[in-house]
């Protein structure tokens, strides 16, 4: 069996601490948006060896989170240690599906209750290359992240990092010869102030991901409009344009027909959203690959966070009834309409 990974991943790796709404408490679990998204990815390719991952992590990040994740059959050939010590840990806490917090764990578990985890102590709110203007060197991914095993793969999708990041990631990618890349911007650098960077990642960018939110923050005082937003990105050089609009699905903006299509969310049992975006957006890599179509790969990322959001932790979706997702998937093209 051929193992090199065809879909690349890249973004932080973390260790959760995660409680639902439902009161289930996951504790000192690997997790991070790289997780999250190649869980997605997972749910479409052939299995975990078809992911390769791209991170880098502190000389603290535990031995054993990191096994967890050799265990699940990722390729961590790209997941390379630096020699400083990182916050990896990242707590959060539903007070309702659409509420959360992090700031306070140790007042979280006192009220609750639980047993507060040893390994949490100390625990502080922060995240490398949170300043969208300036990130230290070792966190910069290069070439030397990306050992020859990975050159083979098809499609990569990077995670939300810092604007640097962002910028050097794409080219990097293409001079592997890699067909398919996406970027999921998260809010780092979605400001007012950032937008005439914005063409310097999206100039030759097979996909961008933004969400509805932080498309709208970006465009502040110089649009009201969704789709003319969209337009305006995919002008600046970005093949596909998906936004993320939680419970109302997504909505796809192709930059050369300039078709527009919206894809309801699948009916699904809400239980916990951690993740979310992340898992749509490993689906959605995965079916660009796979199906080479941009409407097929919105639709597999939104049955991919379908059964992300019914249950909690970046491995749930490992447990999926096989053939379910392709059920769902037939149910999902009814829905879906060209605007």
């Amino acid at each position: 069996m051929n193992t090199l990974p065809r879909i690349l991943i890249a973004g932080e790796l973390k260790v959760e601490y995660l409680f639902s709404t439902t009161g289930k408490l996951v504790v000192d679990q690997p997790g991070g948006n790289i997780l999250y998204a190649a869980a997605g990815a997972a749910l479409w390719s052939e299995g975990h060896h078809d992911i390769g991952l791209i991170s880098k992590i502190g000389s603290n990040f535990p031995e054993e989170s990191l096994e967890k994740v050799i265990d699940h059959g990722f390729n961590i050939g790209g997941v390379n240690r630096v020699d400083s010590y990182l916050e990896h840990r990242t707590f959060t806490a539903y007070s309702d599906l659409r509420t959360s917090y992090s700031e306070s764990p140790i007042s979280f578990f006192s009220k609750t209750g639980e047993e507060f985890p040893v390994s949490l102590l100390g625990y502080q709110v922060e995240s490398y290359g949170s300043d969208q203007n300036s990130v230290d060197d070792q966190f910069i991914l290069s070439e030397k992240d990306f050992p020859e095993d990975l050159r083979y793969a098809n499609a990569a999708h990077l995670c939300p990092l810092d604007m640097q990041n962002h910028q050097l990631f794409p080219d990097l990618m293409r001079r592997a010869d890699i067909n398919f890349i996406s970027i999921d911007p998260g809010d780092r650098y979605m400001q007012p102030t950032m937008y005439n960077e914005i063409p310097t990642i999206l100039q030759g960018l097979t996909a961008f991901l933004p969400s509805e939110r932080e498309l709208v923050n970006l465009f502040q005082g110089r649009s009201d409009d969704i789709w003319e937003m969209m337009e305006a990105l995919g002008s600046m050089g970005c093949s596909y344009i998906v936004v993320k609009s939680g419970e109302d699905g997504q909505k796809l903006y192709c930059t050369d027909s300039k078709k527009r299509y919206h894809v309801p969310a699948f009916p699904s049992n809400l239980v916990d959203i951690t993740g979310a975006g992340d898992v749509f957006c490993g689906g959605f890599i995965a079916g660009l690959e796979k199906e080479n179509d941009p409407l097929q790969a919105v639709l597999f990322g939104n049955i991919a966070a379908s059964f992300a959001v019914e249950g909690s932790g970046a491995f749930y979706t490992d447990d999926v009834m096989e053939g379910l997702q392709l059920a769902r998937l037939e149910k999902l093209k009814t829905f879906m309409r060209e605007i």
